[in-house]
């Protein structure tokens, strides 16, 4: 009976909580304005971005168990989606709050270490850079002439740095693209690196530890 209360109170709490935020998140708005728009909107674009976006949730729920299973647990689908869901929510309240939080949600659903969780989200994080990088080194090769031109007129022209190089791009252009290649090879030896012994007493150094069997998920 006490668990029950206890349980009715957290979620009474939260949606208190939640309507707490929707009033100050709305209380500036124009209400029938809002309702014009609302009326005037195309629903079938709405849902088709709301069906994409539940494809990117379910894929991002599916890409951390995969890290999470490399270190020899089975967490369920659902608990990891509803974690994950309860990231994006807390990031609401705090930017970046959701990385934390999910990975505290997933530990009292499943009871996987947190500090290894939190090894599983850099890891994640490492690879949306790198990967947002090789897509803006592949765009930039593809339109080399028209970024080319666009960095030597616009960004290095005004400073006087327009240099031509090679291949119709400036020498710039070429510096940016070696840029990204470099820190495309840090990131990737950073993953091969030992991460350094050091912390502020024992916990410190298990807590380390935890976070670099998560990074050994790659």
């Amino acid at each position: 009976m006490k668990k029950t209360f206890v349980q009715f109170l957290k979620i009474a709490g939260f949606l208190a909580l939640g309507v707490l935020l929707l009033y100050l998140a709305f209380r500036g708005v124009a209400l029938d304005e809002l309702g014009q728009t609302l009326r005037q909107a195309r629903y079938g674009w709405i849902a088709l971005s709301c069906f994409f976006a539940f494809i990117s949730f379910f894929s991002r729920a599916r890409r951390w168990m995969l890290l999470v299973e490399a270190l020899g647990y089975k967490p369920s689908f659902w608990n990891t989606y509803h974690s994950l869901m309860v990231g994006y929510l807390s990031n609401f309240a705090l930017p970046r709050l959701g990385e934390i939080t999910r990975c505290v949600t997933l530990n009292k659903k499943e009871q996987i270490p947190t500090d290894a969780l939190i090894g599983t989200v850099i890891v994640e994080r490492v690879i949306d850079v790198v990967m947002l990088l090789l897509i803006l080194l592949v765009l930039l090769l593809s339109w080399m002439e028209r970024f080319g031109t666009f960095f030597g007129d616009m960004v290095f022209g005004p400073l006087k740095l327009k240099i031509t190089g090679a291949f119709g791009g400036t020498l710039w252009f070429w510096l940016l693209v070696l840029g990204v290649l470099l820190l495309v090879a840090l990131l990737g030896f950073a993953f091969r690196a030992a991460p350094p012994a050091v912390g502020p007493g024992p916990e410190g150094l298990d807590f380390l530890k935890g976070i670099a069997d998560g990074l050994k998920t790659i």
